[in-house]
C-alpha cells in the first residue's frame, strides 16, 4: 500500500523515482495493463481488474496489482473533496477525498493516493483499525458466546443499553489514532448482571467507538466538518451497529443496497478504462443508499458514553511493558 504519514510526504516523489524504472511502473487506475486479446478489449474486458490505489508494477516482465479500501472509497463515489466512507470488514478503513491536495495530518492519520484518474491524482485521508468484524468472529469461535454473527445483533437487542460494559478490542495493539502496539484486549465494568447480552453488546459497541475516534481525529484535521458517513463491508448489515454509529457520530450513516463496494469499486474503474461507462457522472447514477440510519438516542447520554470508552481504552494501553 502506498500510504506516507505527516511528515514523510516527501518520500513519495522519491518512491516514485525509483519506481519509474523497467522493473516498476506506476500507471493510474484507469490504465489498461493488460488484455486477454483484441477482441476481449473490444468488448469491454480487461484483463484482471482496474487498479484499486492507481498503482500497478512490472516485475519480471508479469504486472502486479494492488487493492484496497481505496477502491471501496470509489466504489462509493466519494468523488468529491470532504466525502468520507467508512469499511466495517475484519478492520475498518475510514477514508477521506481530499482530491488533489493532500492533507498531513496531526491526529496521526495517515496520507495516502486515492486513484488517478484523467491525468491527475487525488489524494485522501486514511484510519484504520485493526479488530472490527473479526471482533464478533471472536465472541462465535473463542469464546462460544455465540453461533453465528447474526446472533449477536439479536443477544444486543435482548436489553436496553451495555449495562456500563465496555470491551476494548486490542487483541493486537491499538490502530489510529492511538498506534499503541502495547495495548491489550480489556472488558471493564463487569458486575455481577453482567450477562452474555452485554457482552455482545459491548462488542457491537467498540467496533462503533473506534470508528467514531477515528472520526473526531479526521473532523479535526479536515478542513469541514464530516456531515455523512458512507458505508460499507461486512459488518455493516446490523441495523443496530449502524444505529449504535449513527447516534454516536450525531451524523447521518448511509448504507447502500450494494455493501461489497470494494469489487464494484475496482469494477467501476475497470469499466471506465475500458468504455463501459462514458464517466463519472453515469457511474454516480449506480449507487443506490438501502437505509440512512439518523441519530436516534439523546447526545448527552451518548456522549457520556463515549468518554466511559475512552476510560476504558486508558486502562488497555500500555498493557505490555516494554523492556527491550
Amino acid at each position: 500500500e502506498v500510504a506516507f504519514c505527516g511528515k514523510d510526504m516527501a518520500v513519495l516523489e522519491k518512491a516514485r523515482a525509483i519506481m519509474e524504472t523497467d522493473y516498476y511502473h506506476i500507471s493510474l487506475s484507469t490504465d489498461v495493463i493488460g488484455v486477454e486479446s483484441a477482441v476481449a478489449l473490444k468488448n469491454g474486458y480487461a484483463l484482471g481488474i482496474a487498479l484499486a490505489i492507481g498503482m500497478s508494477y512490472k516485475r519480471e516482465g508479469r504486472e502486479f496489482e494492488h487493492y484496497n479500501s481505496q477502491a471501496a472509497l470509489f466504489g462509493q463515489m466519494c468523488t468529491e473533496p470532504g466525502s468520507v466512507k467508512n469499511t466495517y470488514g475484519t478492520g475498518c478503513f475510514l477514508l477521506m477525498n481530499s482530491g488533489e491536495k493532500p492533507i498531513t495530518s496531526s491526529n496521526n492519520l495517515l496520507t495516502t493516493i486515492a486513484w488517478g484518474l484523467d491525468g491527475k491524482v487525488e489524494y485522501a485521508l486514511e484510519g484504520s483499525v485493526f479488530m472490527a468484524g473479526a471482533i464478533i468472529n471472536w465472541l462465535r469461535d473463542e469464546m462460544c458466546l455465540i453461533s453465528s454473527a447474526a446472533e449477536s445483533e439479536a443477544a444486543a437487542r435482548a436489553i436496553p443499553d451495555n449495562g456500563n460494559v465496555y470491551l476494548v478490542p486490542a487483541f493486537t495493539g491499538l490502530g489510529a489514532p492511538y498506534w499503541d502496539m502495547y495495548a491489550r484486549g480489556t472488558i471493564v465494568g463487569l458486575t455481577r448482571g453482567s450477562g452474555k447480552a452485554h457482552i455482545a453488546r459491548a462488542v457491537l459497541d467498540s467496533i462503533a467507538f473506534q470508528v467514531t475516534d477515528l472520526v473526531r481525529a479526521m473532523n479535526a484535521d479536515a478542513p469541514c466538518p464530516i456531515t455523512t458517513l458512507r458505508v460499507d463491508g461486512g459488518a455493516s448489515v446490523s441495523n443496530i451497529l449502524m444505529q449504535i454509529q449513527a447516534d454516536l457520530l450525531r451524523t447521518p450513516v448511509d448504507r447502500p443496497s450494494q455493501v461489497e463496494t470494494t469489487a464494484f469499486g475496482a469494477a467501476a474503474l475497470a469499466g471506465l478504462a475500458v468504455g463501459v461507462w462514458r464517466d463519472l457522472e453515469e457511474l454516480e447514477g449506480l449507487r443506490r443508499s438501502q437505509y440512512v440510519f439518523r441519530p436516534l438516542r439523546d447526545e448527552a447520554e451518548c456522549d457520556r458514553e463515549y468518554r466511559r470508552w475512552r476510560r476504558a481504552v486508558e486502562r488497555a494501553q500500555s498493557w505490555i511493558e516494554n523492556e527491550l
